[in-house]
């Protein structure tokens, strides 16, 4: 036998080898089933890759651009309230700019941007108003003073949505994160990821880096399956 397979396939002269697998039952009827095996290169071929296509959520301009501080006792301010910062910021900037129906001005309020009138439009850029905003979003969350945040409190975000906004809640994630990540931004809503991978590959799944996702891009290619075959059942003398 050699190792060369194309000489192999050569000296073989077929491109497929096909057998059956008879069984035979207490001696009352056989089962019959068919197996081939492909020789050719390409029966694990697939399809080349796809460019890529971009989705992204609209008015990705007015994203404010906010980052963590210290504060509270020289704690970390923690990645999760800026990121939610990130959102309703850019939720009331969207109402400020365009009147979207989907959001409401009521998102940011007053000079600090907790309490007052909803008229001051959130600002673009990180400065002492985020900060007293930010840091209101701690509690909710239960964030640590090391600027960590259970991933779970991130559904405790319901009540001061709704407080704002007056319907509906924040979206939850769980299973498969990348499509549902996908499907949101194709709606037109940024998405807070968590990520959980940490130095040395390994992986914290309570606690993670919270980033808000504006755009993602996809690709495809074709793959073939295999078709399953079942169990043809004859009778005794029918082979």
């Amino acid at each position: 036998m050699t190792d060369d397979y194309e000489t192999f396939l050569t000296q073989l002269n077929a491109k497929s080898i096909d057998f059956d697998l008879k069984l035979a039952v207490a001696g009352k009827f056989i089962a019959v089933r068919h197996y081939t095996i492909s020789l050719s290169h390409k029966r694990n071929k697939r399809s080349s890759w796809s460019g890529f296509t971009e989705y992204q959520i609209p008015y990705e301009n007015l994203m404010p651009d906010y980052h963590q501080h210290r504060c509270c006792g020289n704690c970390y301010s923690g990645s999760a309230p800026v990121a939610w910062a990130q959102i309703f910021a850019y939720y009331d900037r969207v109402a400020h700019a365009h009147r979207d129906s989907r959001y409401t001005t009521s998102h940011w309020s007053g000079v600090n941007g907790v309490f007052g009138k909803p008229s001051e439009e959130a600002p673009r850029k990180f400065n002492d108003k985020v900060k007293k905003y930010v840091e209101a979003l701690r509690g909710p969350l239960r964030t640590l003073c090391s600027g960590s945040t259970d991933s779970k409190n991130n559904d405790k975000m319901d009540t001061w949505f709704r407080q704002r906004q007056g319907s509906g809640g924040v979206i939850t994630l769980s299973g498969n994160i990348n499509q549902q990540v996908s499907h949101y931004i194709k709606r037109g809503y940024p998405v807070i990821n968590i990520i959980s991978q940490l130095p040395g590959g390994k992986e914290n799944t309570k606690f993670g880096r919270s980033v808000v996702v504006t755009k993602v891009k996809e690709r495809s290619r074709k793959c073939k399956s295999c078709r399953k075959v079942g169990w043809l059942f004859l009778g005794e003398n029918q082979m």
